[in-house]
Order: C-alpha cells, then structure tokens, then sequence
C-alpha cells in the first residue's frame, strides 16, 4: 500500500511498510488471571462480565485456575483489547490461542478469485470511492430528457452519463427518479450503488454511508451489496471506527459471505491484510500474502504480495524473530523475476534489499547494488533512503568522499519524504550521518 512505516533506530534508518493481508483466523482469548483460590478467580470472572469482556471462562489446572474471557475471532482482535483490559488493572493479560481442530482459511477458496483477469493492479491507498467508473457518453438529447417520462433504459443511461463534480445535484436527482419510478427494477440496486457515490463526491460521507448501508441491507443477494459493505468499510476507517470493527466488515467481502465482483473481494482481501498488520498480527499477516502469493495468476498481484510478504519478515527481523535474509531473499527474487511490474513494487524491493545487507554490515554487497538502484530508481519516492543506505556504505567501505557527496546531495535536494515515511526525517538522518564521518575524519 502507499501507507509506508519506517523505523528509525538510534543513527540508523529502519524501514518496513504498513502491511496488509492475512489466511486464517484462529479463536484466541485473554488470560487474565492465575490463582490457586477459586473464590479470587470467581470474583475476577464476574470482573470481567461488568467490563463487558464475558463471557468469562474458568479453567482448572494442575495448582490453580486459570481467568478468561471470551473467544474472540481472531489473535489481532483479542491483542486490540488487550491494551484495554489492561488499563483496567489486569496488568499482566496475555493472549492465549484457542487449540481447535482444522482451520477454516480466512478467505475461502481463493484461487479462482485472484486469478481474475480484471485485477490489473491493485490500488496501494485506501480510497473511499471506486474508480473508474465506466460511463456511457452524454448527448444534448440525453441530458434534456425529462426524469418523469423517460423510460427504464434511457433514464438509467442518462443517470450513468453525468461524470463531472459539477453535475452530482443533478446525478443525484436523475438517480432518486430512477429509484422512485423503477422499484422493481434489476439496475435498482446499482441505481442507489451510484447516488452514494454521488452523495461522496458532494463530500456527505454520512448521507453517503446512509445509502451504502441501504444497498448492503436491501439488496443482500447482489454483487452491489458486497461494493457497498467493501465502501461502509473505508468510511468506518476515515471515521476511526474500532479496528476489530473495520476487519469484520471487510471479512464479509473478503470471505465471500456477501456476493461481490472479483475485484471488490480481492480490494478486501488486501484491506483485511493492511488491519492484521495494524493489530500486530504479523505471522497471520505472512501466511497471508504467501497465499495469495501462490494463488495469484496476476503478476502484478503476485509481486505486490511477495512484497509485502518481504516487509512482514524485515519487521520480524527487527524484533529478531527472523534472519535480515528471509526478507532479503523475497526482494532479490522479485527484482529478478518480475522486470515489468509496478515500479513502486520494485523500488520499496530494492530498498529493503538495500537496508537488509547494511543491517548486516555487508555493505560491500550495498557498493555492488547502488548503480543498479541509482540507473532504475533515481526519481522514485524511496531514492533518498537509499541513497542514505548507500552513503553509509560507501563510508563503511573505506569511502567517505563518496559517502560526503551523496549526504550533501541528499540535503541540497531537501527532500520531502512525508508523503511516503510519516516517521522519517530523512534529512536529520543524513546531517547526523555526515557529522559522524566528519569528526571520524578530524
């Protein structure tokens, strides 16, 4: 996604990417408590229930019992209440994993679905309205036809035909007509589909959900109620909606439990993806993109998850769960594999590679990769971060001119990277860097 995380850490850079996607959902609880009197794990137990956590559960053990409550869907949900539990003086809450027999996968049979070849390319932001949307051309005969005499398929081609900001009052009137008269009508589900997303380009989100939600409830059966539960989700997101809420609405689409177009399932998927990441579900998250990953007949999709799937393991690594190279092995293959693919997928591929190996103080190998990032990537978002990278192994290796010219570089460009690293100040990080080598050199 274009919604990037980078780690600064002490002199040094990090990066990793605000991540996306996910396979299975594993029941997983809270345990609060373990005490060998029953009475205290009795008293916790209604605890809970006031805190609206219950149902609470007792388990006996060898020495004592256990405190926990209820079963949440998933281990991201159950660590997005933790904190709260917490606050509420159960300092020491953890969260334990169901044991269960088979697994469901998260999203179903997956396959045939991301294999679609409408998938072009996936959108990397998260947006609130679907684009483009396909119109017909409007005529001066079309646009002067009268709402209350025209028939079913000339008023929804007129309804279809306006596409300018301008326009959306009229739109709008068009579409309430063609709802009002049509009622029975099969386009009566994308009839009020489209007045919602009128209703956004006038900018009234909550006039806007309203209508989502009217789609998603009327008209369950259609391929329109799952774009409209796919929007209400962005909606909850702009609006700072709960994050286990947002996930379970794009589960409906993800899963296939409302009937969608290939395209909106596979945009849910990912934003399914992007929350599990948020909450902290990383192994879910990297099992995830593995599935897509091998499911997917698009290219552009497979690498985007592979990326992805890259990211998850260097965040991994800075925790040191994983070995740098398990991330770097995913960049190298991609880079080397998918030649024609989005260049925003290739050069955050080549970054990481870049920060991997400097990680590992291999920065002899760094030397060996900055002519090929400076010939593909020298205009992209990520060139100043990696042009950090390679400044500092250029110094490690014995040349500080080198790495002076590119810090210099870097802060006479006064490069803005907000846009793509809200934590990064990729400027302070590379006067800290040329100080550094400064005094080395006095």
């Amino acid at each position: 996604m274009k919604a990037y995380r980078v780690r600064m850490f002490a002199l040094c850079l990090g990066m990793a990417l605000l991540m996306m996607s996910v396979h299975s959902q594993e029941p997983t609880r809270l345990q609060l408590v373990f005490t060998g009197n029953k009475g205290k794990a009795e008293t916790v137990a209604k605890r809970v229930e006031e805190l609206g956590y219950g149902p609470a559960e007792i388990r006996e053990e060898a020495g004592g019992y256990k405190v926990l409550t209820r079963a949440f869907d998933s281990y991201a949900e159950a660590n997005f209440y933790k904190s709260r539990i917490r606050r509420a003086g159960f300092i020491d809450a953890f969260a334990v994993k169901e044991k269960s027999g088979a697994q469901n996968p998260l999203f179903g049979e997956i396959g045939s679905i991301i294999q679609s070849p409408g998938v072009k390319q996936l959108r990397i932001d998260f947006q609130t309205k679907k684009t483009p949307i396909e119109r017909p051309k409007m005529t001066p005969e079309m646009r002067s036809m009268d709402n209350e005499k025209a028939g079913e398929g000339d008023l929804f081609q007129k309804a279809m035909a306006f596409r300018w900001q301008k326009e959306a009052d009229e739109a709008i009137r068009t579409f309430e007509s063609f709802i009002r008269r049509f009622p029975e009508s099969e386009k009566l589900a994308r009839a009020k589909l489209m007045r919602a997303y009128w209703l956004l380009e006038k900018k009234e989100r909550s006039r806007a959900r309203k209508q989502f939600e009217a789609v998603a409830l009327e008209h369950p059966d259609t391929q329109e109620a799952g774009e409209a539960h796919l929007r209400c989700s962005y909606l909850m997101l702009l609006d700072r909606s709960p994050d286990p809420y947002i996930l379970k609405r794009f589960l409906l689409v993800a899963r296939g439990d409302v009937p969608a177009e290939k395209e909106v399932r596979v945009e849910a998927m990912m934003r399914c993806a992007a929350l599990y990441y948020r909450m902290r579900d990383l192994d879910t998250a990297e099992a995830a993109y593995q599935a897509i990953e091998a499911a997917a007949g698009n290219r552009e999709v497979q690498a985007f998850a592979q990326m992805q799937r890259a990211a998850v393991l260097l965040e991994k690594a800075y925790n040191g769960k994983v070995p740098y190279s398990e991330s770097r092995a995913l960049c190298d293959h991609l880079l080397k594999n998918f030649p024609e693919v989005n260049v925003q997928t290739r050069s955050t591929a080549a970054l990481m590679l870049l920060e991997t190996l400097c990680r590992e103080d291999k920065y002899e190998e760094v030397v060996l990769h900055a002519d090929d990032f400076f010939r593909e990537f020298l205009e992209v978002e990520e060139a100043p971060v990696a042009h950090y990278w390679i400044a500092k192994a250029y110094h490690k290796t014995g040349n500080s001119k080198l790495a002076l010219d590119l810090l210099n570089d870097i802060l006479r460009e006064d490069y803005n990277t907000d846009k793509r690293f809200r934590f990064l100040n990729v400027d302070q990080a590379a006067r800290r860097l040329a100080s550094d080598i400064a005094d080395k050199a006095k």
